[in-house]
């Protein structure tokens, strides 16, 4: 994330110094200043929002789009003063104009422009990935759907061929019916630990077993 974040950086600094040659000659002195003054930004800015994440996670996602954004804004108009200051104490002149100039509103423009358009981006992949995520679950479901039927009278029958000769594992296999059922039951999305996994697979493994005898072999 944070070589994105310097990539990007840099890219936009080398878009604005191109633009500037336009009215001037492409200077490498300029494009290195530019550089310095966006990876501050950008770095910083970075490092703001991951600081305050768990906060901004608490707020709906257009209030947290809009906080981001204006984080943004504020970091880029501190900046602005800090290089102004700093630029005027390396030429060795005080300030003519004092700390404010037209540069600092138009950088903070820039900056709300720019993380708009990175906020709309990933408000957009968020759309996807979660389309992506219900197409997938949907898929799910549908497949589930079709195999429970066929479990459910393969396991009836190993039941019924079961009661007559080994009372006991039937029972055993009613019981573990019972946790598969209610385990595919629950919202497939939530968590669960690996002892439950193994000790779900372990059932599974044992109805068809029973079912398929010898032919079945797991590792």
């Amino acid at each position: 994330a944070v070589l994105v974040v310097v990539v990007v950086a840099e890219l936009m600094a080398l878009v604005v110094t191109l633009v500037a040659t336009y009215y001037d000659d492409f200077s490498v002195g300029r494009l290195a200043v530019t550089s310095l003054f966006v990876q501050w930004v950008g770095l910083t800015s970075a490092a703001l929002v991951c600081q305050l994440r768990n906060r901004l996670n608490l707020l709906p996602p257009a209030w947290t789009s809009t906080a981001v954004v204006l984080l943004v804004v504020v970091d880029t108009l501190l900046f602005s003063v800090l290089a102004r200051l700093i630029m005027a104490w390396v030429s060795g002149g005080a300030l003519e104009m004092g700390l404010w100039s037209t540069e600092i509103p138009v950088n903070g423009l820039i900056a709300a422009i720019i993380a708009g358009l990175v906020m709309r981006y990933f408000y957009v992949q968020e759309q996807l990935r979660q389309k992506d995520q219900a197409e997938l679950q949907a898929r799910i479901q549908a497949l589930q759907s079709r195999i429970r039927p066929h479990f459910l009278f393969n396991s009836m029958n190993i039941i019924a061929s079961l009661i007559a000769v080994d009372p006991d594992g039937a029972e055993q296999v009613v019981e573990d019916l019972s946790v598969l059922f209610r385990a595919s039951l629950k919202n497939s999305g939530n968590e669960a630990s690996l002892e439950e996994e193994l000790e779900l697979c372990r059932r599974y493994i044992h109805i068809e077993q029973l079912r398929m005898g010898e032919r079945l072999q797991v590792a």
